[in-house]
């Protein structure tokens, strides 16, 4: 069957393409850059119309679906991640490489401070901290030790490594899996100098040099942390396009754990919403507009939702505001598989024909005992008032 696959964002049309499906075929499909879509999303299938075949506005409300028996699952919602603008803190005495790698992200608002104005007011998402390593300060959010150098670190920095004419000092060995190395080429740097980095029992090695550990990650105190051990005037690597792939990714790598959004919830269960844990009521808008109150649980706000669209939770109980938006969908294969089944099956026992029942009667004795008392009673009061009985 030949199908429409619309995608609108923010109610505008971002993206049509034709599908093939087989009855219960599932077919994954990955957008990498949904451009004009940055709220809510939301896909459409329907039936694939002739080439040349005006249509109207494929987004518009009703435009699309309701060609079949079940239409509700026709239609699924998406809530997209907010991207919001990171607060990063460079502690640095001067470094090019770095802070031009840290212009190419429109979304990073950047402070730089010298190692003894550190820190700076404010509180932030990531601290870098190139050849220096004070005490981390409250605020700092999560660390990148680039060079480390000093005693104040979650880690030991151990043995100098240098570059010799036989045993040429780079990345030898990558997690190629880990994300913050996601994109790049590490394995085709070059390092003059650098500093083995030995890591606490938790952290993990991302990157080695045979002669030692060079990249490495782990948790200290709340805060997440990645070390490089080397000086970025000491490699190649800021005249490579991984460098800023993987500053950037580890960036990203910090900010999403902190970034969390409810994407969509399935109909006909019980929802428990994530909200503030010091709120005892919010307010609830459905996809039709009607708002309800619910209550908030242990900071979850809890829902039996039964309708498909996009909802928003919002309170503004002890004068703080608070809004999210989410999702709604009928994402059940049981329900949309609607065709007549030929058999009846429950569990592995197959259901047989019907017999043992005949067509009858329906005979119902007390009618005829009611009748008997009514009758009974009746010719008792002719016979009082005809004087026949006393």
């Amino acid at each position: 069957m030949d199908l429409d696959l619309v995608l609108c964002g923010d109610g505008a049309l971002t993206d049509v393409s034709r599908l093939r499906l087989k009855a219960g075929e599932r077919l994954p499909r990955f957008y990498p850059n949904l451009s004009g879509a940055s709220r809510t999303l939301e896909a459409r299938l329907a039936a694939a119309k002739p080439d040349g075949e005006a249509s109207e506005d494929p987004c518009k409300p009703g435009a699309v679906g309701g060609a079949e028996d079940l239409p509700a699952d026709d239609v699924a919602d998406a809530l997209l991640p907010e991207r919001r603008r990171s607060r990063i803190q460079v502690v640095t005495a001067g470094n090019m490489y770095l802070e031009a790698a840290l212009l190419l992200d429109e979304y990073l608002d950047v402070t730089t401070v010298s190692p003894k104005r550190y820190p700076a007011d404010g509180v932030y998402d990531v601290t870098i901290f190139d050849g220096v390593a004070p005490p981390v300060a409250t605020g700092s959010g999560h660390v990148f030790y680039l060079d480390p150098k000093g005693n104040d670190l979650p880690f030991t920095v151990d043995k100098e490594l240098v570059n010799d004419a036989e045993d040429s000092l780079g990345f030898d060995e990558v997690e190629a899996e880990h994300p913050i190395v996601r994109y790049t080429e590490l394995s085709e740097t070059r390092v003059y100098r650098a500093h083995s980095l030995k890591p606490g029992k938790e952290d993990k090695v991302i990157a080695k040099s045979f002669k030692g550990p060079l990249l490495i990650a782990g948790r200290r105190s709340g805060y997440k942390f990645v070390a490089l051990g080397l000086d970025l005037r000491e490699t190649d690597l800021p005249l490579r396009i991984s460098w800023p792939m993987l500053l950037l990714n580890i960036i990203n790598d910090f900010v999403e754990e902190d970034t969390s959004y409810i994407s969509s919830f399935t109909t006909g269960t019980v929802w428990r919403i994530p909200a503030p844990s010091n709120l005892e009521v919010a307010k609830l808008i459905d996809p039709s507009g009607v708002e309800r109150t619910v209550p908030v649980q242990e900071g979850r706000a809890v829902f039996l939702g039964q309708r498909s669209g996009v909802y928003t939770l919002r309170s503004d109980e002890g004068g703080e505001k608070y809004e999210t938006m989410f999702a709604a969908n009928l994402v059940d294969a049981t329900e949309s598989a609607i065709t007549p089944q030929k058999t009846l099956k429950i569990g592995e026992t197959e259901a047989g024909e019907v017999a043992g029942f005949t067509v009858g009667v329906r005979r119902e004795l007390w009618a005829y005992l009611l009748f008997a008392v009514i009758a009974i009673s009746l010719v008792e009061w002719l016979t009082y008032h005809r004087r026949v009985t006393v």
